[in-house]
């Protein structure tokens, strides 16, 4: 019998993940160009710029946009927790 001449790929989980990763990092590159970002300190304004936005979207969502999809009945009301008292002798404040 022959040997066999087919090549064999030593660690083929490894060599897909750094494909993928550096196939990856380069989309960003490629992205930030498209924002004319060229060094650190302006992607680390965008990034906070990025990160701010997500904030006031998540705040408009909790404040407006999810109470007003809960009237409309779009979305279920969102189970708001219950307050348990475990002290027996609790007087509420008058």
């Amino acid at each position: 019998m022959a040997a066999s001449t087919e090549p064999t790929i030593a660690s083929p989980v490894a060599k897909g993940i750094t494909a993928v990763v550096t196939g990856g990092a380069a989309a960003v590159a490629d992205a930030a160009s498209g924002f004319s970002i060229s060094s650190w300190g302006e992607a680390a304004a965008f990034a906070a710029f990025c990160y701010s936005i997500l904030l006031i979207a998540e705040w408009w969502w909790k404040k407006f946009w999810r109470p007003f999809a809960e009237r409309r009945g779009w979305i279920k009301p969102k189970k708001r927790p219950r307050v348990l008292l475990l002290d027996s002798d609790y007087q509420p404040p008058v």
